[in-house]
């Protein structure tokens, strides 16, 4: 997983998801998909904290600790296992609903998300009120490029 901060895991093609019924619908091959495994957080304390935006799903199987924000364009599934949680808000959009967003857990875990506005708002204390794109982060890509 990477640092903490903002991290956006956009479509394969940099393109907008289209809604449900509408034509031409994107395909559900161009939507990321992320997997969150045991030991994602880089940071020595073992939390990510910050924002993570992913544009497709979000499939979190882990002992996974956060602070902040995870926003998912189709489908959150979570299923803790040990004493990890989320400390502030998972939201997701279900723009293309083929399954539920779930969140679960196992008989030696939990799955936690507990509502915190202030790690929410700032990511767990990484994102700035003022914020800039860190040069050589990013890079958009063009419907009409080649």
């Amino acid at each position: 997983m990477s640092p903490n901060g903002l991290i956006f895991v956009d479509t394969v093609s940099g393109r907008h998801i289209t809604l449900e019924g509408v034509t031409p619908a994107t395909p559900v091959a161009d939507f990321a998909n992320v997997t969150i495994h045991d030991n994602a957080a880089a940071d020595p304390s073992g939390i990510l904290s910050g924002w993570l935006f992913v544009n497709g799903s979000l499939s979190i199987n882990a002992n996974f600790k956060m602070h902040g924000l995870i926003y998912t364009q189709n489908d959150l599934s979570y299923r803790g296992a040990g004493a990890g949680g989320i400390s502030g808000v998972a939201i997701s959009r279900n723009i293309r609903d083929t399954s539920v967003t779930s969140i679960d857990s196992d008989l030696l875990g939990t799955a936690n998300v507990a509502y915190h506005c202030q790690n929410a708002k700032t990511g767990g204390g990484t994102i700035p009120h003022r914020w800039t794109v860190k040069s050589g982060t990013y890079r958009e890509i063009c419907d009409s490029c080649t």
